[in-house]
């Protein structure tokens, strides 16, 4: 229990409560802890992610980038050192994704913060993360370095997912090489 405290997740779908604002959803987390100061630390996280000027508008009044961002502050307010990012972009545009993944790269850094993502966007992998794992029937069948897996996939679902399924397309010749 004491390390689950220390980690924090954010979903494809948001979660937000509709019936609450943008600041009364990210204080959530700090009234189930009784943090005294879950106001202020709120309107700062909504500041670091870019949300200084949306703190009483609602879920529904926020683009779908916007909301991903209102549960990446919530997530914050426990001061977590993993933040689990369960497809937390499939449901984004390409330049909202970018964007959001450009803010976790930028959270790691600034808060040391190890943000561990789950996603079938290889695309997604390949912007943000330094090291790789690919799970198969709930198995880890390769991890390593991004370039090392990614450069040279030895398992045959390694090679799906970054060849995007394009293994045997017909081309003759030793070497597969991807641009």
């Amino acid at each position: 229990r004491k390390t689950r405290r220390k980690v924090s997740m954010i979903f494809q779908q948001f979660n937000l409560l509709q019936q609450r604002s943008v600041l009364k959803n990210v204080e959530l987390a700090g009234e189930l802890s009784k943090d005294a100061n879950r106001k202020e630390k709120a309107i700062e996280l909504l500041k670091t992610v870019g949300l200084g000027d949306k703190l009483s508008s609602y879920p529904a009044e926020l683009s779908g980038g916007q909301q991903q961002r209102v549960a990446i502050a919530r997530a914050l307010m426990t001061d977590p050192k993993i933040l689990l990012c369960d497809e937390a972009t499939s449901a984004l545009d390409p330049e909202t994704t970018k964007s959001i993944l450009e803010l976790l790269k930028d959270l790691n850094k600034k808060l040391g913060l190890t943000v561990v993502i789950i996603s079938h966007q290889m695309s997604v992998i390949e912007a943000i993360c330094n090291k790789v794992a690919i799970i198969d029937h709930s198995e880890i069948v390769t991890q390593g370095n991004l370039q090392d897996v990614f450069l040279s996939p030895k398992e045959p679902i390694a090679k799906k997912l970054i060849y995007s399924g394009k293994i045997n397309i017909g081309i003759k010749g030793e070497k597969l090489i991807k641009l």
